[in-house]
């Protein structure tokens, strides 16, 4: 699957923070995780995968955390 993943990281953000294409994953959370820990993000407000293929339908999350990045502190 090649898609492009969009990242809120702040509920407020009218643009994406992030917008990157990744061309082979599993599925879309895959996809979300994997540019979470290539950007450093342990935490986004909301996220939206775009798949290549338009017959495939967009995937939309709400408050990921990815465990593999840790926590910046407070």
């Amino acid at each position: 699957m090649r898609c492009t993943v969009y990242l809120w990281k702040a509920i407020d953000s009218d643009e994406a923070d992030v917008v990157q294409e990744v061309r082979v994953v599993w599925n879309a959370d895959n996809a979300i995780q994997q540019v979470m820990r290539e950007h450093g993000l342990p935490y986004i407000h909301y996220a939206w995968v775009v798949p290549a293929n338009e017959n495939t339908a967009c995937t939309e999350r709400v408050a990921v955390r990815c465990y593999s990045v840790p926590a910046r502190g407070r």
